[in-house]
């Protein structure tokens, strides 16, 4: 397959619109979008300007192909047409937006009855050389809630519940995002608003990136850069004993007695238990153990780990206090060769897979001629995305973009809150061409 971006059967063809701008606001009317041109050649930088508010906000803003009719009704489903129902009528506690990244959601349940469980504590970590660990508590109905931002991308994730009684069968059941309860029914007429065109034009598109091998991520770059932090569980561990350092010893019951005086593991029929003496109160008491960064769920996971296994153990004897969560002392252990995930989780535990997100993730299509030939097409129908850009009080801000081989008619939207409570949401339309732009003297 081979293509010609000057091919004419690309110069796919949508409804024509006019372009001036469009205001939706409750009370900054006269915050508006302005741009350099209406009109756009292809692989074009396009210079937009955001007008001012009367107090600061944290926009969204995009930059695509248009989808639908830009007066149609629909339009009006924005955070403005939203705002009087949606926000009125959804309890904060239900669900937490997904502005700093993706939410991981599930109930804790009772095996045996099925009933939810409240005030459950779920410990979230995922493999790395840092003990880290997040964690959530259940809500009265059993729901708990946690924050995966870019830290958790592409990761193993590993879930477990904390301090479950004796004699209590509790499982995590997961949200499943892509779940249907209800047989879905589009609600966009095949032939309305060219939508049909659309779909067409937006698979050809796919096709062709796919013959050309095309990455769009070669051609794209953050508008804007956010460190990610890893929710380490502790910063100075008191003691790290290397293991190469001696000989080899069997296993971790051989390791404790050789090695750490402070540490005790103790069986009971088949069941093993580890103890560590806190530094400060001369007293045995158990733990908090990791494994290559992963919170442990059975202290048997370790008892076979020997010298050629282990790489170091990091032991804190105190007591580390870590948000509402107390726990008796720490013994972290890094494996040679990831030992964690050859590990069965326990019947309260769940590992799953986090796929790499796009949510909250920003970035701009950058100078295509740097990159690549003009022989070679570059399409794309999403041009700019921030979800993150911070308008202060009667500031104003400009931002740059640059458009591709598909032409078209597109929107730039900016959409937030005010930190008075003000929804706002602007849009204004651009066309990109491949006729020759004519100016107007």
């Amino acid at each position: 397959m081979s293509a010609n971006r000057f091919d004419k059967e690309l110069n796919f063809k949508l409804t024509s619109h006019d372009t001036t701008d469009t205001i939706k606001t409750q009370k900054d009317s006269s915050f508006i979008i302005s741009t350099d041109k209406v009109e756009y050649g292809p692989r074009e930088k396009v210079k937009v300007n955001l007008g001012k508010l009367n107090s600061k906000t944290t926009l969204a803003i995009s930059v695509s192909e248009e989808s639908l009719n830009i007066q149609d009704k629909t339009i009006d489903k924005t955070l403005v047409g939203l705002a009087d129902n949606s926000f009125k009528t959804q309890s904060k506690n239900d669900y937490i937006p997904e502005s700093r990244g993706k939410i991981l959601r599930g109930v804790v349940q009772d095996e045996v009855s099925g009933k939810n469980i409240p005030n459950a504590v779920v410990l979230l970590s995922c493999m790395d050389s840092i003990p880290n660990l997040q964690y959530a508590i259940t809500n009265s109905n059993g729901i708990f809630q946690l924050l995966l931002d870019d830290y958790y991308n592409a990761k193993e994730l590993f879930l477990t519940i904390k301090d479950i009684p004796v004699g209590q069968h509790w499982k995590i059941r997961l949200d499943d995002d892509f779940s249907m309860p209800e047989r879905w029914n589009p609600s966009i007429e095949p032939n309305k608003n060219n939508a049909k065109a659309l779909f067409t034009k937006s698979q050809q598109i796919a096709y062709i990136n796919k013959a050309y091998q095309l990455n769009n991520e070669e051609n794209e770059e953050p508008a804007n850069t956010k460190s990610t932090i890893c929710p380490r569980f502790y910063y100075n561990p008191g003691k790290t004993t290397t293991l190469s350092d001696f000989v080899q010893l069997n296993d971790f019951p051989e390791i404790v007695v050789e090695l750490f005086p402070t540490i005790r593991v103790i069986k009971n029929i088949d069941k093993y238990k580890v103890l560590l003496m806190n530094d400060t109160k001369y007293v045995y008491s158990e733990p908090v153990i990791f494994l290559d960064g992963v919170y442990i769920d059975d202290v048997s996971k370790i008892i076979g780990l020997g010298s050629e296994k282990i790489k170091k153990i990091d032991v804190l004897a105190a007591e580390r206090v870590f948000g509402d969560l107390v726990f008796n002392g720490v013994i972290a252990i890094t494996s040679k060769s990831n030992e964690i995930l050859r590990s069965k989780p326990a019947p309260q535990s769940v590992w799953i897979k986090n796929e790499k997100r796009q949510c909250g993730n920003s970035f701009v299509s950058i100078r295509p001629d740097l990159l690549q030939s003009s022989t070679i097409p570059f399409f794309k129908q999403l041009l700019y995305w921030n979800p993150d850009m911070i308008l202060n009080e009667n500031d104003t801000k400009s931002f740059e973009f640059f458009t591709s081989d598909n032409t078209g008619d597109f929107v730039i939207r900016a959409e937030g809150i005010s930190e008075d409570g003000t929804p706002v949401s602007v849009y204004k339309r651009i066309k990109v061409t491949n006729q020759p732009i004519v100016t107007v003297k």
